[in-house]
């Protein structure tokens, strides 16, 4: 079982899917995990990936989106460990987002582009 921590640095929230194991017969089924605005919390995944999307059925969380004419979308990817290349991350959506991670916390930052101070000691507004 992998774990990292996602912190959502956004006003907006979130959809993270990943694959879990359902207990029957090892099979695995995916997973979605409403990360709201502003949160920081430890996710698991069989595989060290996990999926950011804003497609939201929930017509309130969407309309968060909609409202700054957003894209209800696949976002990106990311994983706890890097791939051959050594990213971390991979964005669908690069216009508005972007994700960092910091290896010593373990942490992957979830942000806004125009929102982002860029500081060695990552702070955010």
């Amino acid at each position: 079982m992998e774990t990292i921590i996602f912190v959502n640095n956004t006003p907006y929230p979130v959809i993270v899917e990943t694959w879990m194991k359902t207990g029957l017969y090892g099979l695995s089924q995916l997973r979605e995990i409403v990360v709201s605005e502003y949160q920081e919390i430890q996710l698991y995944s069989l595989t060290g990936e996990w999926y950011i999307t804003s497609m939201f059925t929930n017509n309130e969380m969407a309309n968060k989106w909609k409202i700054h004419n957003l894209p209800l979308t696949h976002i990106g990817k990311f994983r706890s460990s890097p791939c051959a290349r050594g990213d971390y991350h991979w964005m669908n959506v690069d216009k508005y987002f972007d994700m960092f991670y910091d290896k010593n916390l373990k942490k992957m930052h979830f942000f806004v582009e125009n929102l982002w101070i860029k500081e060695p000691d990552c702070k955010f507004p």
